[in-house]
């Protein structure tokens, strides 16, 4: 798989976690702080999503690195997963 390809991957993934949460644009750029032609970058996979920014939405969308990742390698979900967000879910 190409690495245009993942980076798409990883920008829906993230689009679909913001939305799911219920944020804007303008929400979760002031938390990762970067521009909200940047963030639109990443989320259609024209800009990478680097190392540092990626523990940033992790931490500001409760998921672990591997959430990003899980539709790549063809795992389940990891909407579907509880162990893939950073904290535990609560009953």
């Amino acid at each position: 798989m190409c690495m245009s390809t993942i980076d798409r991957i990883i920008g829906q993934r993230l689009r679909k976690r913001r939305e799911a949460m219920g944020w804007s644009v303008e929400q979760i750029t002031d938390k990762f702080g970067i521009s909200s032609s940047e963030l639109m970058g990443i989320e259609q996979g024209s800009q990478r999503l680097g190392a540092k920014l990626m523990m940033k939405a992790c931490q500001a969308l409760d998921v672990r690195p591997e959430y990003f990742f899980s539709t790549i390698k063809g795992e389940k979900s990891a909407d579907d997963n509880p162990d893939s967000r950073t904290s535990p879910r609560k009953p």
